[in-house]
């Protein structure tokens, strides 16, 4: 049941005016994860988020929750905040906004962003809903589009969106799977052809910075996760293949054993390059273990994600701001910007690994001593106590000057939602952490569990 300060927040709409301030020095426990999840995740962004005019949600915000820039909608951002919508609303199904957020949510993903005429979502339209750029399209925003579609299913038992979750993974593997060497081609031109080639572009990068013809840990990953949730409603042969597959592929490139965790492969996954993301490796880690079941050997699989947990604290961790940094070269000292580029999700991502770790070891020491020094870190540099919700960057970054003046750069630190920063990470971990969604963190058991809770 919802705590009444939880109830009177939401209705006047006032972040921060209801929340309770959390000590970095006590333990988390389930119900101060709870706590957190309702302060800084339900009560800022619901119903604030929600286009109550042209659908989808708006996700730029700054830090008193004010709208700012340009209200452009990308894929990542509508399809992450829809799915973290289905997620609490399952939780808190007396919360009608939560509902809401949902069905608004998956309209705009099927009826706007859903590229009728040639399949597959467009990569960003304008507020009202028109294609920016729309002669291509890139599987990391797709991903989490599959994976919303699977959550609105569990979550309504609307069929529409399980039909649209399977038109989507048809389309996903008919045009971007390497039938060769396995694994997916990214970028791809309207009609689904894999762009192989930076010259097609214009530009060597594709627009999550993977250098074009590579495959990348991000978009791999997140298709892990995306079809193994996919998997829990929609049992197909050939997608649990295809989840095999990317299992397999971790396990020998992406987190084997005796070499780094490298982010870049090529093709025939040889690697590519010496950069490491630290960020993505905690990440990973969540979804090795949620779908260890899906490993030739689930030991295995847990195997690999202590292994590159380890490895991305090690390699990864900033002493002295506190946090670990998004992404380093593994080969050659951090930089000045590497260093002080410690976003809130990456932090959200690397407590919720060691959570997972020392549920299945309560003694691996990396955990034990790193929980804390996360925890901390967290509630001290990234928990906004007077307007509610998380800071894009740590505050640990900012000199005198910046507090003082309100520089661009405390601007940017401080912000609370952008293009890219939705409410999906802090809202799905610390649904997992306040062990409210699902009880169980085996994927093979999420549908059984959803099942009983819709």
């Amino acid at each position: 049941m919802l705590q009444s300060w939880a109830l009177l927040g939401a209705a006047a709409g006032m972040p921060g005016k209801h929340t309770r301030k959390l000590s970095p020095a006590i333990a988390p426990t389930a119900e101060i994860y709870k706590q957190l999840l309702l302060d800084h995740a339900v009560h800022p962004w619901f119903p604030r988020s929600i286009d109550r005019v042209h659908g989808g949600f708006l996700t730029n915000f700054d830090r008193r929750w004010r709208e700012r820039g340009r209200p452009d909608k990308m894929l990542e951002a509508q399809a992450r905040q829809t799915l973290a919508a289905c997620e609490l609303a399952l939780t808190f199904p007396n919360l009608p906004v939560l509902a809401e957020a949902v069905s608004t949510g998956f309209r705009f993903l099927r009826d706007v962003m859903w590229d009728h005429a040639h399949g597959g979502w467009h990569s960003l339209v304008d507020r009202a809903g028109s294609p920016i750029n729309p002669e291509t399209k890139h599987l990391h925003g797709i991903a989490y589009a599959l994976q919303a579609c699977f959550a609105v299913y569990a979550a309504t038992g609307d069929a529409s969106a399980l039909d649209l979750g399977r038109k989507a993974f048809e389309w996903i593997d008919a045009h971007a799977h390497d039938a060769t060497d396995g694994g997916y081609f990214a970028p791809l031109r309207r009609d689904g052809t894999p762009i192989r080639d930076g010259l097609i572009l214009g530009v060597p990068y594709d627009h999550i910075g993977t250098p074009i013809g590579q495959k990348d840990m991000n978009v791999t990953s997140d298709l892990l996760e995306a079809f193994g949730y996919s998997y829990a409603y929609w049992p197909d042969e050939r997608l649990r293949r295809r989840l095999e597959e990317l299992i397999g592929i971790f396990l020998t490139h992406f987190a084997a054993p005796n070499s780094p965790p490298w982010f870049y492969f090529n093709p025939n996954w040889t690697a590519a390059s010496s950069f490491v993301r630290p960020s993505t490796i905690v990440q990973t880690v969540c979804r090795l273990i949620e779908l260890k079941g899906f490993a030739p050997d689930p030991t295995q699989a847990e195997q690999a994600a202590f292994r590159i947990a380890d490895y991305a604290f090690r390699h990864g961790w900033n002493d002295e701001l506190g946090g670990l940094v998004i992404a380093r070269f593994a080969d050659r000292p951090m930089t000045k910007s590497e260093r002080e580029n410690l976003p809130w999700w990456v932090q959200i991502e690397a407590l919720k690994a060691l959570e997972y770790c020392l549920t299945i070891d309560p003694d691996f020491a990396l955990a034990q001593q790193m929980k804390p020094r996360v925890w901390s870190t967290l509630l001290h540099d990234f928990v906004d106590p007077r307007y509610g919700g998380f800071y894009s960057l740590s505050r640990a970054r900012l000199g005198p000057l910046d507090r003082l003046l309100g520089t661009a750069r405390a601007k940017e630190t401080l912000e609370k939602g952008n293009v890219w920063k939705d409410t999906n990470h802090e809202a799905r971990a610390l649904l997992r952490l306040a062990r409210l969604f699902p009880e169980d963190i085996s994927i093979p058991q999420r549908g059984k569990i959803l099942a009983q809770k819709a």
